[in-house]
């Protein structure tokens, strides 16, 4: 969540709700992280664009990747 969280900020994305971890993760600078958690938390956005965006995530190892694609409108 974290990962598609900076993604979505670098896109310019609407951020409806998020949630930072309990403790502070090292991974990561304070404020940039997300948290999810079934029936408590979510990670929720909104599409500010008129077209449909799409994600491409990959994982290699200990890397995650998330690529968002769409049209400026």
């Amino acid at each position: 969540s974290t990962t598609l969280y900076n993604a979505l900020l670098l896109a310019d994305v609407d951020i409806k709700e998020v949630h930072s971890h309990t403790l502070a993760p090292s991974y990561v600078e304070l404020s940039f992280d997300a948290m999810v958690n079934t029936g408590s938390a979510d990670l929720i956005f909104y599409n500010p664009f008129s077209t449909p965006i799409a994600f491409i995530t990959s994982v290699r190892g200990d890397e995650v990747k998330v690529k968002i694609y769409g049209k400026l409108s």
